[in-house]
């Protein structure tokens, strides 16, 4: 059964198991009378619009930036300050003017009421459901950052930078949830119930991870690098997990195998957004047309589409929430700034499933992975290279750290971005490249120093390793330069008095960087592609190949200087290859004033 990550799997195993403390009694708010109308402005032009799928609330003046769950009702969350909100008309049960929260502030709610954090006083306050006071506790100077609140087990989490702490809002009583002695803490945020803690590491050099930690014991559960917007309700989680390139949203409940969401591909130019709603087993994604936000809900339990509405002259939200019911909507509009969406009303009829296996490094799709390595031999055959997939790729690493990519939409995209341009060489020119043996591309996750791509030579192969955030084209165009330049150096005499093409008094720097000279890279004067091919005759030479590959280019070549080395380079290929009596112009000849192809 797959799982996300280990600590995705403690921590739900950890719901309900931690040592609960006793709550305050909760206070149900009366539901307020047929006869009210409250905030909600009936026979809105968006309510008829949308069928009476979406009710606006006409929100009192206050920038609002915050919608949280308070039992059946809902707090509203302002600069100025709080309101709880009942009922279908929107009843205000309660308000409080403080003036001290901000959208950076710390909020947590619960059926017994609130509790907010004030930066400035290092206070937390504690209301009712009716925002009466409940208690006020300070927080000592030697905070770091921000605390994380728990009232459903009624502790308030805070790192003093080597502490983590925990602090009891009835008996006001501190404990030692743990401590370093190198790396300095600070807290993100708590999930399950208050049950798992998000804890950011920052050691002596700056470097930072995540951790995943009990809030009982102060036991490390489990890193996260790459986990983030986690978000739960009871058993059920959000996250999104980055993983090399691929972005993604997963879904899970405890005891049951998690789900990736693969959702349809949106026009560029749009802005798109995406929140997961646990309460609701659903994500809402959002999207802005000429029409107003359209608002789209997927369900998560199916993987379907069930509901779609266009809200005209909606802005786009601030913050969504759900009641398990509906789903509120916070926006900055002038008119309205709150609405609330029934999903019901908006049914659309759509089989698609847009969830699938989540898939994992140790658990990766052995099929699609098949798949793709069939793709990759019938290059090989066709083209006389060694194309290495998956685990083959980072087998021979030369001396770099590298990440096996597994992800199989990746490694496919990666081989038919390569066909191209491979498929332009002459029959057998790869393979006569490397004399004893192989131009080896190897398709891989990451790169150490998170390098794009990278080029060595062993065991006499020439070797070219492209990381998945590369452009293949160009990072594999670059690699394989490297490997023509020595078959020619080896096999052509044109190359021998390369430096006498130079501007007088010029040398390399026969280093890893050079001095740039404008005077040899503008104008008439240019000899160089760049401030690179100032380093090495062999970077010269690669770099005037890359360049004369590239469509649109043949700005490059205009200088005297630039059209004498482009012609050198030409010429010697085509001596190093057996080319001179071939009638065909290749592609790195694009650029030549006159041709060299044979003339029968």
């Amino acid at each position: 059964m797959r799982r996300l990550w280990l600590f995705l799997l403690v921590a739900l195993l950890l719901v309900g198991c931690g040592r609960r403390q006793p709550q305050p009694e909760a206070t149900e708010s009366t539901p307020p009378a047929e006869e009210t109308q409250g905030l909600y402005v009936p026979d809105s032009p968006v309510e008829q619009q949308t069928g009476g799928a979406v009710r606006p609330y006409s929100l009192r003046a206050d920038t609002y930036f915050d919608l949280a769950g308070m039992g059946a009702n809902l707090l509203v969350v302002g600069q100025k300050g709080l309101m709880v909100l009942a009922g279908e008309q929107g009843e205000v049960m309660a308000s409080l003017e403080t003036g001290d929260i901000t959208p950076v502030s710390v909020v947590d709610t619960a059926v017994t009421g609130m509790a907010y954090y004030v930066t400035t006083t290092r206070q937390v306050n504690v209301l009712n459901p009716q925002l009466k006071s409940v208690t006020q506790l300070t927080l000592p100077e030697t905070i770091v950052g921000k605390p994380v609140i728990s009232l459903t087990k009624n502790e308030i989490y805070y790192s003093t930078g080597n502490e983590i702490r925990a602090l009891h809002m009835n008996t006001g009583i501190s404990r030692l949830l743990r401590q370093q002695t190198v790396a300095k803490q600070s807290l993100m945020g708590a999930y399950f119930d208050g049950a798992v803690l998000l804890c950011q590491m920052t050691d002596e050099s700056g470097n930072t991870k995540l951790e995943y930690i009990s809030s009982e014991s102060g036991q490390t559960l489990s890193s996260g690098q790459g986990l983030s917007n986690l978000q739960t309700h009871g058993n059920e989680y959000f996250v999104y997990w980055q993983d090399g390139v691929v972005h993604q949203s997963v879904y899970g409940t405890r005891g049951a195998e998690a789900k990736s969401f693969l959702p349809p591909a949106q026009p560029e130019g749009k802005t798109v957004g995406r929140v997961s709603l646990p309460a609701m087993h659903g994500i809402v994604e959002y999207v802005e047309t000429e029409s107003g936000l359209e608002l789209t809900y997927y369900d998560m339990q199916s993987g379907k589409r069930t509901a779609q509405v266009t809200v005209p002259g909606m802005q786009l939200p601030t913050k969504l929430h759900t009641d398990g019911t509906y789903i509120w909507i916070l926006t900055a509009d002038e008119s309205y700034a709150l609405y609330r969406w029934d999903i019901t009303k908006s049914p659309v009829e759509d089989e698609t499933v847009y969830t699938g296996t989540l898939y994992t490094a140790q658990n990766p799709d052995t099929q699609g992975l098949a798949e793709c390595r069939l793709l990759a031999d019938e290059y090989e055959k066709l083209y006389g290279v060694k194309l290495l997939l998956w685990e083959d790729a980072v087998k021979r690493t030369g001396s770099h750290s590298l990440t096996a990519e597994y992800h199989t939409h990746i490694i496919k995209g990666m081989l038919e971005k390569l066909q191209p341009l491979i498929s332009q060489f002459p029959e057998k020119f790869l393979q006569k490249t490397v004399e004893k043996g192989w131009i080896q591309i190897a398709f891989v996750q990451t790169i150490d120093g998170d390098k794009d791509w990278v080029q060595f030579w062993e065991e006499g192969d020439s070797w070219v390793l492209v990381s998945a955030k590369a452009d293949v084209v160009d990072a594999v165009l670059q690699g394989m330069a490297y490997a023509i330049d020595s078959r020619v150096l080896g096999n052509s005499r044109d190359f021998d008095n390369w430096d006498q093409l130079n501007p007088e008094g010029f040398a390399y720097s026969y280093a890893a960087a050079a001095e740039e000279k404008p005077e040899y890279l503008e104008g008439e004067g240019k000899a160089f592609a760049d401030v690179l091919s100032m380093t090495y005759p062999h970077e010269d030479r690669c770099r005037i190949f890359y360049n004369a590959m590239l469509p649109d280019n043949a700005a490059m070549f205009t200088s005297p200087i630039m059209k004498e080395k482009l012609l050198r380079l030409c010429t010697g290929i085509r001596e190093a290859y057996n080319l001179e009596k071939k009638t065909e112009v290749y592609p790195w000849e694009q650029y030549l004033e006159t041709s060299i192809a044979y003339v029968k």
